[in-house]
């Protein structure tokens, strides 16, 4: 069991305090990263060829890379601001800070701006902002309010029941919006909190499980729709028919039922447990079928495109295609600024946003690839030894909550940009252009860093 530091901490001066706050292991990669990015767009924006199409390009203020660089020195300052913030006070005020952030993506739902047929953004004034985005930091701090507390232990079920309603309602708002790719990151607290609060381990197995196989059926399902990937009835009758599974997974719910209320009568331990190993997975198979027929068009094109983008490869699996020719064509040491031209002549879609990664493997090449990711290591390593190390268990799940969102982001961002991931809009941490996002991540690093001020004051 973790121990933890003293809670009481003494006063130190501002200048003492801001040494104590600056960590360069969290700072230096950060900056490593946004500096990388920022050169990526500066070869995108401002691109010879960019020059000859937009003469009046060198007195526009408002471009992509300004925007990128006032935006990342915003968050770092904003970082700074919250690193001095005391964490008891956000633990006592978890509830209106989680209303909070109901309240705002609720606002979206009846009054946000529509953009590419996704409903995300809320405009006042003269500052236009995506409040899903802003929400990763405040269920971080709720999730880790709620669980922290002593008896949350004692509880474990109930507790990770609770813990997936908390996920739930903001993942249900965001999924009318719809942004699929937000959604699996909220998703990605609930499969790592609880057990790191204390629930048993076996929960976690059960989910990812459940989870696989959703997914793996969600794919299959799709391409059985298209005779050219999968030939017809080469697909188990589960995996396409609905009726039939729904079928499945109540004759299974019906025999776990009868092993657990067996298991119960003869006073065996584990009873639910075991019920829910046979409910689960088929239950999260079956659901896969409900969201299908949820899913928009372009969501199942992005699906297919994963799938197989070599079937369109002038439509759906365009992306996909031209990102990797990006990121292959940087070589070794990359083509350089002016050399980029995959992404700066515009054949590379979203190269601002999902595909940063690739324009940052065709500039600088794999070494500068290889030198990015070690700075995503560093610093999330570094987060981790932030969680091992903090003064009690609310800074604990802090911040291996922001470990899990950072990683979440990295390893589908990177696997988008490389072809092993499904196109979802998840941006790269500290890369990729958003003012939102950027912020949101700056946010989560203070946040962080408040809990390191505070186990070094102890």
């Amino acid at each position: 069991m973790m121990k933890f530091r003293n809670p009481e901490t003494p006063s130190y001066g501002l200048l003492r305090q801001l040494r104590i706050v600056i960590d360069p292991w969290i700072a230096i990669p950060a900056l490593l990263i946004l500096s990388a990015s920022l050169i990526a767009l500066f070869s995108v924006v401002y691109h010879p060829i960019a020059f000859e199409i937009n003469p009046g390009l060198a007195k526009d203020i408002s471009t992509p890379f300004t925007k990128h660089l006032l935006w990342g020195l915003f968050g770092m300052a904003g970082m700074t601001f919250i690193a001095f913030a005391k964490t008891d006070s956000l633990k006592n005020n978890w509830v209106w800070i989680y209303l909070s952030g109901i309240i705002l993506l609720l606002a979206v739902l009846f009054f946000g701006i529509k953009v590419r047929n996704i409903r995300a953004w809320l405009s006042i004034g003269l500052l236009t902002f995506q409040p899903s985005e802003l929400v990763k930091a405040i269920l971080v701090i709720s999730l880790s309010a709620y669980l922290a507390k002593k008896e949350r232990r004692e509880k474990r079920l109930r507790s990770l029941i609770v813990t997936a309603v908390l996920v739930g309602i903001p993942a249900v708002l965001v999924l009318k919006q719809p942004d699929m790719g937000t959604v699996i990151v909220y998703l990605s607290l609930l499969l790592t909190l609880p057990f790191i609060a204390g629930l048993p381990a076996r929960y976690m197995v059960l989910i990812v499980i459940s989870g696989m196989l959703s997914g793996l059926r969600l794919l299959l399902g799709i391409a059985a729709e298209h005779p050219e990937i999968v030939q017809q009835g080469s697909m188990p009758a589960v995996i396409v028919d609905p009726t039939l599974s729904y079928k499945t997974f109540a004759v299974l719910g019906i025999i776990g039922a009868v092993v657990a209320l067996t298991m119960r009568l003869l006073r065996m331990k584990n009873a639910f447990c075991v019920f829910l190993y046979f409910v689960l997975p088929i239950a999260a198979v079956s659901s896969s079928f409900i969201l299908t027929e949820h899913l928009k068009d372009y969501q199942k094109t992005r699906l297919l495109s994963f799938i197989a983008p070599q079937l369109d490869p002038k439509g759906s699996g365009y992306n996909i295609i031209q990102s990797r020719i990006a990121f292959g064509s940087g070589g070794v040491l990359g083509k350089g600024i002016r050399g980029a031209t995959q992404s700066s002549l515009g054949f590379l879609p979203e190269r601002q946003t999902d595909f940063i990664f690739s324009v940052i493997g065709e500039v600088f090449g794999f070494a500068g690839t290889v030198i990015v990711i070690s700075a995503f290591l560093i610093l999330c390593l570094r987060i981790l030894w932030i969680a091992a190390n903090a003064r009690d268990r609310f800074g604990s799940i802090l911040a291996a909550g922001v470990f899990t969102i950072m990683l979440t982001h990295i390893i589908i961002n990177m696997g988008m940009a490389v072809g092993i991931m499904p196109i979802m809009g998840i941006p790269l941490p500290l890369a990729s252009y958003g003012g939102t996002a950027m912020v949101s991540i700056f946010i989560m690093l203070g946040l962080v860093l408040a809990v390191e001020r505070e186990s070094r004051l102890v």
